[in-house]
């Protein structure tokens, strides 16, 4: 699973560049640094085609994101997709995908959700999911909530999620969130039960107690968007 730590902040680094930075502030190490500590204490291992892996992206879709930075947003995730077709292969074998979108506190939307796909029923790849994304629209609800899209992805990964896949789920949000304190920790509980690894990219805003959800080394924060996606 660390390799899901070094992507993160591959990703980052590119996406953002410097700018990207590790929470909290007290870890805040260069990142090409980091990347060596990773390297030097952990043995990621090769890339291993077809490696199970059931993968739930979560994407605000909320007014203060705009439909500019949502579309940078896309890039990111076709970002990530990439990364796990180069690793691993995104089939109905190896990597699975869904993606959620969300804003409002009663609105919480599955744009697709490949994890469902039977093995050997049905095949897909990544152009495929890629263009699932390119097609997602821009919701601009007029408040953001985490926990119905963390909820929605715990639903997901229990009824869909394979036994023996690593599971994981990356969370986009900018701004601050209206969540009640202690909403985003219950669902958090919930999917720390489940083996699942939650990373969170948290844009122009600090929401409150992401440590209950996820470890320190899985929230990154980042200033703003770019202008665009370097690739």
């Amino acid at each position: 699973m660390m390799r899901y730590v070094l992507m993160c902040f591959g990703l980052l680094n590119v996406v953002f560049g410097q700018r990207s930075q590790l929470v909290p502030q007290k870890n805040r190490l260069d990142l090409t640094d980091l990347l060596n500590r990773f390297h030097d204490t952990t043995n990621t291992g090769p890339p291993s085609r077809g490696r199970a892996v059931d993968l739930v992206v979560l994407m605000d879709a909320s007014g203060s994101v705009g439909a500019s930075n949502f579309e940078i947003t896309k890039d990111l995730i076709k970002n990530l997709v990439d990364f796990h077709e180069t690793e691993n292969g995104i089939s109905s074998q190896g990597t699975r995908i869904a993606a959620i979108t969300f804003d409002d506190k009663d609105w919480v939307n599955v744009e697709f959700n490949f994890l469902k796909s039977p093995n050997g029923r049905y095949v897909y790849n990544v152009n495929e999911v890629k263009r699932d994304i390119d097609a997602i629209p821009y919701h601009g609800g007029d408040a953001t909530y985490i926990t119905p899209a963390l909820s929605k992805a715990h639903n997901l990964l229990l009824e869909y999620g394979r036994p023996n896949a690593t599971k994981a789920v990356f969370l986009l949000v900018h701004g601050n969130t209206g969540d009640d304190r202690r909403e985003p920790c219950n669902v958090g509980q919930r999917l720390q039960s489940l083996n699942v690894e939650t990373y969170i990219w948290a844009i122009s805003g600090r929401p409150a107690d992401l440590e209950c959800i996820t470890p320190a080394d899985h929230i990154f924060n980042v200033g703003s968007y770019p202008s665009s996606v370097r690739t």
